[in-house]
């Protein structure tokens, strides 16, 4: 993906990522310049992974459509999403249904980056 010119969209749904995976396309995120649709629901993504993709999210420009669904996203992930969500300029849909532990602090977090 890093280096990748012409694919846009990738689905990557309940394919046993983890953290580790999550981390590994959070970086390519941060320089991939194409692709505009990332499905990575039901992957066990751990806190660690979810800060490495808000950490892209907040460098990457061309990111259109993110899909965190059924991940087990705290709210300390959904904090740095939100921190992430106000810098970025180019996201239309973040989905992170199916995750029942944002927490009151993430969810207000969130609407407020989205003021």
């Amino acid at each position: 993906l890093k280096v990748n010119t012409t694919l846009t969209e990738l689905e990557l749904h309940h394919v046993g990522l983890g953290t580790a995976g999550a981390e590994a396309i959070a970086h390519a995120l941060t320089r991939n310049t194409t692709l505009t649709k990332l499905w990575m629901g039901s992957n066990s993504i751990a806190s660690a992974g979810i800060a490495a993709i808000a950490g892209a999210l907040k460098v990457n420009g061309t990111l259109l459509r993110l899909n965190l669904s059924a991940n087990h996203v705290k709210s300390e992930g959904a904090l740095l999403l939100a921190e992430a969500l106000k810098v970025n300029s180019t996201l239309t849909y973040l989905g992170l249904y199916e995750n029942k532990d944002l927490g009151t602090t993430g969810l207000i977090a969130l609407a407020d980056a989205l003021k």
